[in-house]
């Protein structure tokens, strides 16, 4: 029973860590899509002579990924080192049970030799009292030959265990070093990548001349949305109210969107997150802090921007310095979308998720913001990966 046990545990482990080295997987496939559409953007904006600001926005993109494929890659690493240790382990216990075995065998063997050379085997028979003692007499003697036999089979299938154990070893092995040689490959491309980043500091540092100035202006700007939207959400609150919008609806809708979560597509297709959401210094101006109150997407020229799930378009406003905005309320949940040049909807339309709401502004950048309420929320978790 305890052997049984010991199976079923190991099996388990196996089976998670199956699930953990898929999940690495899954993360570097990810990272490595999401490099490939930046590079793609990266020869968009050369070709059309972006601004150098985009630029960095995508190689910094490109540096976040690839530090997490490194990092995927170092847990699928550890992972192969702790089962080829566990390998090595469970081949010394078999080792060693294979030489007990041929030590048992070899003994039973040699008393079996002995007997047969002697004659004792007709002897131990023929000595019995009567016919019954007899026939259990050669019984035993079956019973230590079925010994023998058994004892034989055990070491043929530990010796197989052993091969196995051994090719999967060899196996693992390979794989390690498959995945160390892929880490040196990252690494190499990463250092690339921040000469990259470094470079497009150098050469936007040399064109600017104002970049305080500048980056407190779109802080103010950013700032002053917040504001607007804030206000808007308490103002169809209080509409909500008056109107006597259902407690119930409200829930179903708030829920449903709840239940998206880690479901919802980008709000532009083929898009890259350039800016993440939270508190973090300007990669210009490292001093200078930057309060993102959402996240900001890079995409080709003239795309669109879509609705990511089924709402009603709540305002649609323009903001000197961040385009024009679209609000939509999914129930408790608000998606709010700026620096659109131009809007498809207007205020009170229902849209459904995928439809086109907007084309984002000739700097190829959406600001994108989820609210619950007043309050945003880091909307990354929500993507679909």
């Amino acid at each position: 029973m305890r052997y049984l046990l010991t199976i079923a545990f190991v099996a388990v482990c196996l089976y998670a860590e199956g699930q953990t080295v898929d999940a690495l997987k899954k993360n570097i496939a990810h990272a490595e899509a999401e490099i490939k559409k930046s590079n793609e953007l990266l020869k968009d904006n050369k070709n059309r002579q972006k601004s150098s600001l985009s630029n960095l926005a995508l190689v910094g993109s490109n540096i976040k990924n690839r530090k997490s494929i490194i990092e995927s890659l170092d847990g699928q690493a550890q992972i192969i080192r702790n089962d080829i240790s566990h390998n090595n382990k469970s081949l010394d216990t078999l080792s060693r049970n294979l030489s007990r075995l041929k030590k048992e065998y070899a003994a039973i063997a040699v008393t079996a030799y002995k007997e047969y050379k002697t004659g004792n085997y007709v002897t131990f028979i023929f000595l019995a009292k009567d016919l019954g003692e007899m026939t259990r007499r050669a019984a035993y003697l079956r019973r230590h030959m079925e010994i023998r036999r058994l004892k034989g089979a055990e070491i043929t299938r530990t010796s197989q265990r052993i091969a196995q154990e051994t090719n999967r070893l060899h196996e693992r092995e390979k794989e390690l070093a498959a995945t160390l040689e892929s880490r040196s490959r990252e690494m190499a491309k990463l250092a690339a990548e921040e000469a990259g980043y470094r470079k497009e500091i150098e050469s936007l540092r040399k064109e600017e001349k104002n970049i305080g100035s500048s980056i407190a202006k779109n802080r103010n700007t950013i700032e002053r949305l917040q504001k607007e939207i804030r206000k808007i959400i308490e103002e169809q609150a209080r509409k909500d109210a008056a109107g006597n919008v259902s407690n119930a609806a409200l829930a179903k809708l708030t829920g449903n969107f709840t239940a998206a979560k880690g479901k919802l597509p980008y709000p532009v297709a083929g898009g890259v997150i350039t800016e993440f959401f939270g508190i973090h210094p300007h990669p210009l101006q490292p001093t200078l802090k930057i309060d993102n109150k959402g996240v900001t997407f890079t995409a080709k020229s003239s795309s669109n921007a879509r609705a990511v799930f089924a709402g009603q378009v709540t305002k649609v406003f323009i903001l000197q310095g961040m385009g024009t905005t679209v609000m939509v309320r999914h129930g408790s949940y608000i998606t709010v979308f700026s620096n659109l040049s131009k809007a498809f909807v207007k205020a009170g339309d229902k849209v459904t998720a995928g439809q086109h709401i907007g084309v984002i502004s000739s700097e190829n950048t959406l600001h994108f913001e989820l609210w619950k309420e007043t309050t945003p929320i880091n909307p990354q978790p929500w993507f679909v990966k």
